[in-house]
């Protein structure tokens, strides 16, 4: 999941409020992860098990040097790709990931990058925090 091209950071971006957005997370025995790539939590070096309701914070340890490029090779720092709008995250659930996938209402701060993913309408924002809400309804929409 990388972005198609940046986007100027708005003045919301730039504070350091929780704001609420929605990611698309795949149900696994073991784990919740995205679709692509494993939402790894290290506590104190160690890999452990995420929660729900608990401060995330991402780290670089499968990048190079921590960023990312575009498809139009622009860099952004990695995070979690957070999409803005709930319509944005329907859409990429209907047409990019597997079964066993729902859309989770987060919180997330210290975002790094806004950009468009995939699609010229799919808006999303790169977070180094997220918090992921439980799961109101399987398959579905959360409020």
């Amino acid at each position: 999941m990388c972005l198609t091209s940046l986007l100027e950071l708005t003045p919301e971006d730039k504070n350091d409020e929780w704001k609420v957005g929605y990611k698309v997370i795949c149900d696994t025995a073991c784990d919740l992860r995205g679709p692509f790539y494993s939402i790894t939590h290290y506590k104190d070096g160690e890999h452990t098990k995420i929660g729900f309701n608990e401060e995330i914070v991402a780290h670089d340890r499968f990048t190079l040097f921590g960023f990312i490029d575009t498809r139009e090779n622009e860099s952004y720092r990695a995070g979690f790709h957070i999409f803005t709008r709930k319509k944005s995250a329907e859409d990429y659930l209907t047409i990019f990931v597997p079964d066993k996938c729902n859309i989770y209402k987060v919180l997330y701060k210290d975002v790094v990058a806004r950009g468009l993913q995939d699609y010229d309408d799919m808006e999303c924002v790169i977070a180094r925090k997220m918090i992921i809400k439980p799961l109101v309804e399987a398959k579905g929409i959360l409020a």
